[in-house]
């Protein structure tokens, strides 16, 4: 099935761009002194001066608020988005592999969701969930 993505991708000759960019995203963890949520999606990424990108390098690029990811359920993301038939019939119905998710959402999520709760649980006079999960 990646054969054929690669092909449509970049064997095509009727592709006409070289070098172009539609969108490029990725998960991130911020860096010590970058501002920005702790644990995010960024969006554009350093565009290359050869891609065609249609992102103007004048205007910053968002990170938008991410729980935290690691490779397990960035897998399952994948699987679920671009493999939708073969998650649905061949992956998600195997019980080693449920049991290493639901093992890592454990580990790395409880204590994620649990800090977002007890913040939105307080009383008073308090920051917001985005300035909560902002680091600069």
């Amino acid at each position: 099935m990646l054969d054929t993505y690669r092909r449509e991708l970049f064997d095509n000759p009727h592709r006409t761009h070289s070098g172009r960019v539609i969108s490029r995203l990725h998960l991130d963890r911020a860096n010590a002194g970058q501002e920005g949520p702790a644990y995010h999606l960024q969006y554009g990424g350093k565009p290359e001066d050869y891609e065609l990108c249609w992102h103007p390098k004048s205007v910053n690029i968002p990170r938008l608020v991410h729980q935290p990811m690691e490779l397990f359920l960035t897998c399952q993301i994948i699987a679920a988005n671009f493999f939708r038939h073969e998650y649905e019939t061949e992956i998600r119905v195997r019980p080693e592999w449920r049991q290493e998710i639901l093992l890592y959402e454990k580990l790395l999520l409880r204590d994620y969701y649990e800090k977002c709760l007890k913040l939105l649980d307080s009383k008073g006079n308090r920051d917001t969930l985005l300035d909560h999960l902002w680091v600069s």
